[in-house]
């Protein structure tokens, strides 16, 4: 099922950051984020 307050998702893997902007306009850096680690968010959207 699709996120609804997620607008958009990315993904730097050189610096393992992941970018979440969310619908009300906020967003959010998670640093030290491993691939396999969002291999498996995108597995399960």
């Amino acid at each position: 099922m699709p996120s609804t307050v997620i607008s958009r998702m990315d993904y730097d893997a050189v610096t393992q950051t992941l970018r979440i902007a969310y619908v009300s306009g906020q967003e959010y850096l998670y640093k030290a984020v491993p691939k396999p680690f969002i291999r498996s968010l995108r597995l399960r959207g």
